[in-house]
């Protein structure tokens, strides 16, 4: 993507190393961006070159210095806490709420005193809810769901609250991005559990899920990031943003067997049967995401960034698959 300012335009960046970090600032740099890095992981070698300065910190620990936002245009933010843990844990709860809320605050009243432009935020789906209503997908105008049971989602939703106190009515504009389950290179969690099973040729109880999931790929997460860029788009707000028609997860494990090269071997087991088993072993989150629906609408991030998705699911599934077979085997 042809870069939208001037060449040289500082971003600082939290949390560049991650899985969602490390491809953006590589496409940010190639646009033509200079990148400050905040971040307690030290970037691999083949990323070093991509930073104009790395700041080896815990944003947790460490109190905000803001004279690091002297000339940068805008933060990005993708540092958090992404374990999708249960509500119970008091200590658990407060290391979420630190880093997924408390940190972004900081970084939100620092953006404001030292008149960065844009402040741009990575939110999640969660923030509002686990599942969505079937064939009613989450809009921004999306009310009474009740809150989210997850610590991930309480801290993200409480992060929204803090950014929207700290920037309303100032001169930075701040983008709040809720996108669904990211997808790519080096998946984790559900996904690469069933990228596994599938390689495996293991059996799924599947068939009878009518689940329909969001999904964005990598690839098209830090396009959209990147949009929210453009100088000439002044809007602050919460937005949605995901590859576009959601998928049913029959569909999503059929697209990952065939981009093996293999068949998916689905099996149909009563749905009722399954959601019994899942709550009787404490798998009622497993349940929740292969048979309930998480649908949401990116239509208004579609329209007032000018962006859409590049890349198809059946692309960034290949991928995805692609990455997981060369690491299991690199010859």
């Amino acid at each position: 993507m042809e870069s939208f300012l001037n060449k040289g335009a500082k971003i600082l960046v939290t949390g560049p190393t991650g899985f969602i970090g490390s491809p953006l600032v590589r496409q940010l740099f190639l646009s033509g961006y200079q990148i400050i890095g905040i971040g307690r992981t030290p970037p691999a070698e083949e990323l070093k070159p991509y930073f104009e300065t790395f700041h080896f910190l815990d944003l947790n620990k460490t109190p905000f210095n803001t004279a690091l936002l002297k000339g940068v245009y805008a933060i990005i933010n993708l540092a958090g806490l992404a374990h999708n843990a249960s509500a119970g844990d008091q200590g658990l709860e407060a290391g979420y709420m630190q880093l997924n809320a408390e940190v972004p605050r900081m970084l939100a009243i620092a953006a404001r005193e030292m008149g960065v432009q844009k402040f741009i935020h990575l939110s999640s789906v969660k923030a509002v809810s686990e599942t969505s209503p079937r064939s009613q997908p989450l809009t921004e105008e999306t009310e009474n769901l009740g809150e989210p049971t997850s610590l991930y989602g309480r801290s993200k939703r409480v992060a929204e609250k803090f950014i929207l106190q700290a920037l309303e009515n100032s001169s930075t504009q701040f983008i709040i991005l809720r996108p669904p389950l990211v997808y790519g290179p080096n998946p984790k969690g559900t996904l690469l559990q069933l990228i596994r099973l599938v390689s495996l040729k293991v059996p799924l109880p599947l068939k009878s899920s009518k689940a329909r999931r969001s999904f964005i790929s990598l690839d098209n997460l830090c396009s959209a990031i990147e949009a929210c860029l453009d100088e000439k788009n002044e809007s602050s707000g919460v937005f949605f943003v995901s590859d576009g028609d959601s998928i049913g997860v029959v569909e999503l494990v059929e697209t990952i067997a065939n981009a093996m090269g293999s068949n998916s071997r689905l099996v149909a087991i009563p749905e009722g049967v399954i959601r019994s088993a899942c709550y009787l072993v404490g798998k009622r989150e497993m349940y929740e995401k292969l048979f309930l629906d998480l649908e949401t609408g990116s239509e208004r991030f579609n329209k007032v960034f000018s962006w859409r998705a590049q890349k198809s699911f059946k692309q960034g599934i290949q991928e995805m698959v692609k990455s997981y077979l060369e690491e299991k085997d690199p010859r």
